[in-house]
């Protein structure tokens, strides 16, 4: 008797584990039959949600369901991509996030996720360099003179950020290591906030991409001095690099991607990136990248994995030697 409940209930759970494995098939197999959703990890108006929103609209059409984007801003992207970490694995909940998602295991100290272990790769979607933007009205023609500047100053030097583990927190931070400079980091809720802090004086400087800030820069209430790439951008061509200004070591690139919770079936990823690489091989979107002075991105899963596992390996050394300094 016993032998045979326990053959029955092993039948039980041999069949509920089957049919849970075709349901989870069937959904892949009809993927897409309902709204996908963007969750994006910061406020409003940043780099992030404003790609997202572009995004968005080009992946509904070729999806045929909609694509909605949810800002679920907090505690330095860690709410959102929380919430994401925590939702079914079944492609309609997608990750919309950027360079900070690898710079959480350097800068906080309690993480109820593992970036690597609980979500799956799906696309890198592009890069933005990194610029130094100042008031306008500050009176230095080049990096150099700008650094100069500062060191003569007997006031307190701030930079504003979207945030603790954000490119502009940690860009500061790389900023100060290699120039010297005591500088005290303020952090807000958003890109914007921290432009705004920026063009009200309520601090010196921001590290920034070009996004949030190109209306300002083309209006001439801030001007950038320093711009992170190799070479200079269009969108900035009068835009020297910090290598040209003489800091040839401060590298730092926000990238923008998509990530799914571990266990989304390959299927589902597959069909993503294979639909993204196709949008952004568009005329449409070649467009918008440029005006905003993105750099495209492309390529498979597993190069957008490998770029994040070296990018958190490098901003994890990077902040190490900072505190140890």
């Amino acid at each position: 008797m016993q032998i045979c409940r326990k053959w029955i209930a092993g039948l039980c759970v041999f069949i509920a584990s089957t049919f849970a494995f075709s349901a989870s098939s069937a959904s892949a197999d009809t993927y897409p039959d309902r709204a996908v959703k963007f969750v994006v990890p910061f406020a409003p108006g940043g780099s992030t949600d404003i790609l997202a929103r572009m995004l968005a609209k080009e992946l509904a059409s070729e999806l045929g369901v909609s694509v909605v984007v949810e800002n679920r801003a907090g505690a330095g992207s860690i709410v959102g991509t929380q919430a994401v970490a925590r939702s079914q694995p079944d492609g309609y909940t997608i990750l919309m996030t950027g360079m900070p998602f690898s710079t959480l295991p350097a800068v906080a100290t309690e993480l109820s996720f593992d970036p690597k272990a609980d979500f799956t790769p799906i696309i890198k979607l592009g890069s933005l360099p990194t610029i130094l933007v100042i008031p306008s009205s500050v009176k230095a023609g080049t990096l150099q003179d700008y650094i100069a500047l500062l060191k003569q100053s007997t006031d307190p030097l701030n930079y504003s950020s979207a945030g603790i583990g954000s490119l502009n927190h940690l860009a500061g931070e790389l900023f100060a290591r290699l120039t010297g400079l005591d500088l005290t980091h303020v952090p807000y809720q958003s890109g914007g906030q921290a432009t705004m802090a920026l063009l009200s004086g309520e601090v010196n400087l921001l590290f920034t991409t070009t996004p949030p800030t190109i209306s300002h820069l083309q209006a001439g209430t801030l001007r950038a001095i320093a711009i992170s790439n190799d070479a200079r951008v269009k969108a900035l061509p009068d835009v020297p690099t910090f290598a040209e200004g003489g800091l040839p070591n401060f590298k730092s690139e926000y990238w923008l991607g998509l990530l799914a919770p571990a266990g989304t079936p390959e299927t589902i990823v597959d069909t993503l990136n294979k639909t993204v690489n196709k949008i952004l091989d568009s005329e449409t979107m070649k467009k918008h990248f440029a005006e905003l002075g993105l750099e495209p991105g492309g390529g498979s899963p597993d190069q957008f994995a490998k770029l994040i596992d070296d990018d958190i390996q490098r901003w994890l050394q990077i902040m190490k030697d900072t505190k140890s300094q």
